[in-house]
């Protein structure tokens, strides 16, 4: 899920063509909505259930990403900069559920090991998930760039991913269960 924060840059500068100063410009707000979603996220998450939580922040990450898979080198900058912050909301509200009951099964005085667990294995499988859709997208690309239709192939490959979290926060999470511990 968090492959995307690669996914953007290289999309930006390798397959459109934008400076690096313009792709920083375009991450940065990005960046910073994300550091004030988390506490925003966080207080929200004790009001809502995480049944409804889940759904919500899958189906703005499918919504985000379903743009990417038709993109093309003539896109609107603003357009995706609007789409990233759609991304970043949907992904800091799917991660809540997920952090929640990972905790729910240990007692108090372990989350401090739980949470160090949760965090590795979270970098692991980003590191693998990242590395898994730079292949796919320099596959079918050709030699030694990334090109749009490998960029499409790795949102695509990412929108299956978030259909399956929505398909699992719908049918496997109870919807009485909140996030408070």
């Amino acid at each position: 899920m968090t492959s995307g924060a690669l996914l953007l840059p290289l999309f930006l500068q390798s397959t459109i063509g934008v400076s690096t100063l313009l792709t920083a410009l375009i991450i940065l707000p990005i960046t910073l909505l994300k550091a004030l979603l988390n506490p925003i996220g966080s207080k929200f998450s004790k009001k809502v259930s995480s049944k409804n939580i889940g759904i919500l922040g899958s189906i703005l990450l499918i919504i985000s990403c379903i743009p990417f898979v038709f993109f093309t080198v003539n896109i609107n900058l603003y357009l995706v900069a609007i789409l990233y912050i759609i991304r970043i909301t949907g992904l800091t509200l799917l991660l809540f559920p997920i952090l929640a009951y990972s905790l729910k099964g240990i007692d108090s005085e372990e989350y401090t090991q739980g949470l160090s667990i949760i965090n590795s294995n979270r970098q692991i499988v980003a590191a693998l998930g990242t590395t898994a859709l730079l292949a796919c997208a320099s596959f079918i690309s050709p030699s030694g760039t990334v090109s749009i239709k490998g960029i499409n192939l790795a949102f695509f490959i990412q929108l299956i991913i978030f259909i399956i979290a929505l398909i699992i926060s719908i049918f496997f999470i109870k919807p009485k269960e909140n996030l408070e511990n």
